[in-house]
């Protein structure tokens, strides 16, 4: 992760020493601590003339530091911009993020029902419809946190509790005490239904998506199609017009395809491969005419000396 967005309640900004400040924001899920110095001006000016408590939007890089000693990760945000919300938008920006923690979870544990993994993995997501930041992820952070079941029930409940706190049905969200690759829980508690929902719509069948794909995209890819667009394509309609046509077929005004023409359909790789020479072929000749009219403009007499003075003409 290389930039952040956080809002919360800016709780205190204290003096780490003459030019550094450091600000503690906390949302329902946890604090964000933030230094400020002399290399980010604006956001120390912002924490300087800003009393506590006060509902803060937050946008930075996020830093890690680990002592030599000691196997404990100490996180911070070096601010970029902070500036002054309300209290709804931080519930609006709560509620936002927990949704999609959650359709994160429904993700990484149907891909944990996969036998995939690696590239063969982000293949299959792609096919169900997953997102390509999402089906691009999902199998890094498997590899590298060797992420269970349980870790992801574990996030979920967290998600689940900072939308109770937004509702007021609850005063805090829980601790997070399970590592990513901890076992337990074999099977994931329930999701929302707005949740559930959206990942049924993007984890849809493989052999759906890919039938309604070319509906969609290439009106004449399948039978149905060719059938609605050309009445006369179907190789039943094509074989009668070819053995009894009748006066009203010899009058029309389209053609009736033959069998070959209505079942026969240019392959969509073919055809972005041919649109592709296509363009490039294009490119070549504008860079060859290109060039011919800078060789012309070469060959051309020259009016003027290269100090820009006007060459006479010899009589």
């Amino acid at each position: 992760m290389n930039r952040l967005f956080a809002v919360g309640v800016l709780t205190e900004v204290e003096p780490v020493n003459d030019d550094v400040l450091r600000a503690r924001v906390v949302d329902p899920t946890g604090a964000f601590v933030s230094y400020a110095g002399q290399y980010q001006p604006d956001a120390a000016a912002f924490f300087e003339r800003t009393d506590p408590p006060a509902f803060v939007a937050l946008t930075g890089k996020a830093r890690t530091f680990q002592p030599e000693d000691s196997d404990r990760v100490y996180t911070s945000v070096r601010p970029e911009s902070v500036s002054t919300v309300d209290a709804e938008t931080r519930d609006r920006w709560t509620v936002s993020t927990a949704e999609a923690t959650l359709r994160r979870v429904a993700a990484m544990t149907d891909a944990l029902a996969m036998e995939d993994r690696g590239d063969e993995l982000e293949a299959a997501l792609l096919d169900r419809g997953y997102e390509e930041s999402l089906a691009a992820g999902i199998p890094v952070a498997l590899d590298h946190y060797g992420t269970t079941v349980a870790y992801l029930d574990a996030v979920r409940e967290i998600a689940l509790d900072a939308l109770d706190v937004v509702a007021g049905e609850r005063d805090e969200v829980r601790a997070l005490d399970v590592a990513p690759d901890d076992a337990g829980t074999t099977s994931l508690g329930p999701l929302p239904d707005a949740v559930r929902r959206a990942s049924t719509a993007d984890a849809s069948d493989p052999s759906e998506s890919a039938a309604a794909r070319p509906t969609t995209t290439e009106p004449t890819s399948t039978p149905s199609d060719a059938t609605t667009t050309e009445p006369t394509s179907t190789p039943s309609d094509a074989t009668a017009d070819e053995s009894t046509s009748t006066p009203s077929d010899a009058t029309a005004d389209e053609p009736t395809s033959t069998p070959s023409d209505a079942t026969t359909t240019e392959p969509t790789s073919t055809r972005r491969r041919r649109e592709t020479r296509a363009t490039r072929r294009r490119r070549i000749d504008s860079t060859r005419a290109t060039r011919r009219g800078r060789i012309d403009d070469r060959r051309r007499p020259r009016r003027f000396d290269a100090d820009g003075t006007r060459r006479l003409r010899r009589r």
